[in-house]
């Protein structure tokens, strides 16, 4: 029994794992990916509720005497839904405060659903921080991450608020929540 808690315990640890990471040698974009547990994601869409996976990033640097300094929080929301009619697959990728529109793909396949829903599109790093984008080679400047997924409409907000406060944030109905990670910005020389 008590092995059986660790292994599961490591799993749901290990699934969580974000990584931020270089699109190309240029270093002008970055890429964001979280691994999401596929049976949490299967039952979500065969109740028939939406999968919603946040990414929240913003560029920091480091300060020497006192708390480092960060950009505006940029979001990256992604969302999969199933047509149970269809049995196709919805995935809806939005960058919040960009010019663009969101991006819409669909699919039968659910393997290539949820590999699409784990990765984020490349983010401009002038995005990010265009005051702080002329500083990327500095060492202090790091980039700081969250990721969020919920099975959106599980549970209704008063429920899931009122959960979290009586319990002293011990039990968070919203689902699988990184916390902030921060993350060097590695330079090949």
């Amino acid at each position: 029994m008590i092995l059986r808690l660790i292994i599961s315990c490591f799993l749901v640890f290990s699934l969580c794992a974000l990584k931020v990471q270089w699109e190309s040698e240029e270093y002008q974009a970055i890429q964001l990916e979280q691994a999401v547990e596929s049976e949490f994601v299967e039952q979500c869409l065969q109740s028939g509720l939406r999968v919603e996976h946040r990414f929240y990033i913003q560029l920091c640097r480091r300060r020497v005497a006192w708390f480092d300094t960060c950009g505006p929080v940029r979001k990256q929301i992604q969302t999969l839904t199933k047509d149970q009619i269809s049995q196709r697959y919805k995935i809806n990728k939005d960058l919040l405060g960009d010019q663009y529109d969101p991006e819409v793909e669909t699919t039968s396949s659910f393997e290539s659903a949820l590999e699409s829903i784990q990765h984020v599109p490349p983010i401009d790093v002038t995005f990010l921080d265009a005051s702080r984008a002329r500083r990327l080679t500095s060492s202090r400047t790091y980039i700081s991450a969250r990721a969020i997924t919920r099975c959106d409409g599980a549970y209704s907000d008063a429920l899931r608020r009122v959960a979290y406060v009586l319990t002293l944030s011990l039990i968070d109905l919203d689902g699988a929540d990184t916390g902030w990670i921060d993350f060097e910005l590695a330079w090949d020389s």
